[in-house]
């Protein structure tokens, strides 16, 4: 079974975000919406290059057909500062992402410091910017439904 792809755009009707992750988590501290970016297998990343793997499986490709998430219209920037946010649970650091054509913030990705503790990674503590999950602002994307109703 194939999930249907979802596509998301800034205010400004830039294409940022292809998901196949229904926006139903939440933070509490700021209503934003937690999006899984799933990691590609050797063999998918293999595949999306145009090269076929020998180990390459059926359960792989049920992985990448039932959940995908891309940033599309993005941009990262790595060299900025994170953005340091205090709230009653202490300080944590963001990472801004902005949609590339009109610089409006769209969301954020926190750092692994916030989310180590020891002994949780073994021997190899992450440090920098958690790319793994995207926290999108509320109301900071519309749906390309939502845009066509315009």
């Amino acid at each position: 079974m194939t999930a249907s792809v979802q596509t998301y755009h800034c205010i400004c009707a830039n294409l940022v975000l292809a998901t196949t992750f229904p926006f139903t988590q939440y933070r509490k501290l700021d209503k934003s919406t937690i999006l899984p970016i799933p990691r590609l297998s050797q063999s998918q990343e293999a595949a999306l290059a145009g090269h076929e793997t020998q180990d390459s499986t059926d359960d792989d490709q049920d992985l990448a057909s039932d959940s995908i998430t891309q940033l599309v219209g993005i941009s990262v920037i790595d060299s900025q500062a994170p953005l340091l946010i205090r709230s009653d649970e202490g300080i944590e650091k963001r990472y801004l992402l902005r949609c590339s054509r009109c610089k409006l913030t769209l969301g954020y990705q926190l750092d692994w410091d916030q989310y180590s503790t020891k002994g949780q990674f073994s021997d190899s503590v992450k440090n920098g910017r958690r790319d793994d999950v995207l926290y999108l602002l509320e109301g900071a994307v519309a749906s390309t439904e939502a845009m066509q109703d315009l």
